[in-house]
């Protein structure tokens, strides 16, 4: 298992940007425009949070995710203001050649995120031990 640690910024918490990120992520998969009220997730992924306030995506970069045809990159691009123009640009072009096929998210990602493992979280004391 991976995990990506989120930083906070000005105006939110790492964990409301954890929220954010996994809900755009899934808007990938599932735009709103096609959701069903009795659907049962919107979110692509978990994360977790530390005592300290830090918070992390629990995700790897082979994670699969299938871009909809119906998708709209605006809420992915806007939970995250890592992304570069460039990436932006290749992002959106991955996307519009894989509608319905399965590609790995961290090809979708900003270049800037790194993966932690889940034993660098161990020694990081996220997790209780209990």
């Amino acid at each position: 298992m991976n995990y990506i640690v989120i930083n906070e910024t000005e105006s939110k918490t790492a964990t409301e940007r954890c929220e954010e990120i996994s809900q755009a992520l899934w808007t990938i998969q599932r735009p709103r425009s096609v959701r069903h009220q009795d659907d049962v997730t919107n979110t692509f992924c978990n994360y977790v949070t530390h005592q300290d306030g830090r918070a992390a995506l629990v995700l790897s970069s082979t994670d699969k995710i299938r871009p909809h045809a119906s998708l709209d990159t605006t809420e992915l691009y806007d939970s995250m203001p890592e992304y570069t123009t460039q990436k932006k640009t290749a992002v959106t072009t991955n996307l519009g050649n894989n509608h319905g096929s399965e590609i790995n998210v961290g090809g979708i990602l900003p270049t800037s995120f790194s993966y932690v493992s889940e034993a660098y979280m161990i020694g990081d004391g996220w997790f209780d031990s209990e």
